[in-house]
């Protein structure tokens, strides 16, 4: 009977529900939706104030680009969209060996150990060299891990007493939160080789965007 009326369906079963339908909408990439994140901005420990890149401290510069899964294919940078819009914002450089930028300032970038994000975890950490003219030495190794807020929140030494109330501000308004926190190592590369993922994940200062 359907056919006769030029009406097709893959799932006859879908049909009843069809039936209560009043309003159907539809969209396409690129009319309503777009398929590339927007980064608004770090938060601060106040929901009414996000900081925009160029402002934040160089530990959350090396967090946000060094705790990233991307690789350079042909001139293009492939990744997580996340990661591929905080490559764009900071207007870095990948290579096969580091992540590079000159935006706000300076700063070299080389993942020494990576631990991936997994979907059970809901996070990922890495062991980075950070190389930029303000460290003694000219270089320092930290600990950075990004992920969902409510998982990351009890790796941090400190937050503040917001801090819920915080990060679901933000979700309440449409955005997608990601937390991040770092530390910074006295470790010679020996010792970071062999480091364990749960002795990265601990004892983290929590950067929004500065530590409470």
């Amino acid at each position: 009977r359907l056919r006769t009326l030029n009406i097709f369906t893959m799932r006859v079963t879908k049909m009843p529900i069809g039936g209560k339908t009043d309003i159907c909408f539809f969209d396409k990439t690129g009319t309503l939706t777009e398929d590339q994140i927007l980064l608004e901005g770090m938060g601060g420990l106040c929901a009414e104030k996000i900081l925009n890149f160029q402002n934040l401290p160089i530990e959350s510069i090396i967090s946000l680009i060094g705790c990233t899964s991307v690789f350079n294919y042909k001139n293009r940078v492939i990744g997580d969209p996340i990661d591929t819009a905080l490559i764009r914002v900071f207007k870095c450089t990948v290579s096969d060996d580091y992540i590079q930028t000159t935006f706000p300032l300076s700063l070299t970038v080389k993942a020494c150990v990576k631990f991936s994000f997994e979907s059970s975890l809901r996070r990922m950490s890495c062991v980075v060299v950070a190389q930029n003219s303000k460290f003694e030495r000219g270089y320092e190794y930290f600990c950075v891990v990004k992920g969902a807020p409510e998982t990351l929140k009890e790796m941090f030494k400190k937050i503040p007493d917001n801090y819920d109330e915080l990060f679901n501000s933000y979700s309440a308004q449409g955005f997608r939160v990601i937390a991040t926190g770092y530390k910074q190592l006295d470790s010679n590369t020996q010792q970071i080789q062999n480091i364990k993922r749960e002795q990265v994940e601990r004892d983290l200062n929590l950067l929004c965007p500065h530590p409470p």
